[in-house]
């Protein structure tokens, strides 16, 4: 239902941070219900946003029709190298 991407912003002096973009897929940024639950948790993102266990949210826009919410990056080792419980 929605598009995760990893992206790098870069600004004065060299300075660069990652981030991660998390966007509707375009067929569902159609509907009006999906969009209406994108925006809810953007708003429930924000509330969480000092929280321990979340990442930080940077931003939440609509771009050329697209809603999108930017996020902090997190590096982390992935689902493979994660061990069964």
């Amino acid at each position: 239902m929605a598009a995760v991407f990893r992206a790098i912003i870069s600004g004065a002096e060299g300075f660069k941070r990652t981030l991660v973009i998390k966007r509707i897929l375009g067929h569902f940024s159609q509907s009006p219900k999906f969009v209406d639950m994108f925006v809810r948790e953007a708003r429930i993102c924000a509330l969480l946003n000092n929280h321990p266990n979340a990442v930080q949210v940077y931003d939440f826009g609509c771009l050329d029709g697209h809603y999108f919410l930017a996020m902090e990056y997190l590096r982390s080792l992935g689902l493979r190298a994660t061990p069964a419980l």
